[in-house]
């Protein structure tokens, strides 16, 4: 997700595509693990690629999560 990406409208227009279907998702669900021989086997562009893609997937749940959370009342 960019700076300039629009998350509001973009969920909105997802939620009107898809408004039958509706799923809470976790990081676990969006992550990509390897073994430690498949990431010793990586070139380190690929490593910095990985690690881009797994914190874009994290900042994406996040997000989600922070438009379902309800925040508590203030008394």
């Amino acid at each position: 997700l960019t700076d300039s990406f629009d998350h509001h409208q973009s969920l909105e227009a997802w939620e009107s595509r898809n408004s039958s279907f509706q799923e809470s998702v976790t990081f676990e669900d969006v992550a990509v693990y390897c073994t430690e021989k498949e990431w010793t086997s990586l070139l380190p562009a690929q490593r910095a690629l990985y690690r881009d893609v797994m914190l874009e997937n994290h900042r994406a749940v996040a997000f989600l999560a922070s438009l379902t959370s309800k925040p508590a009342l203030i008394s």
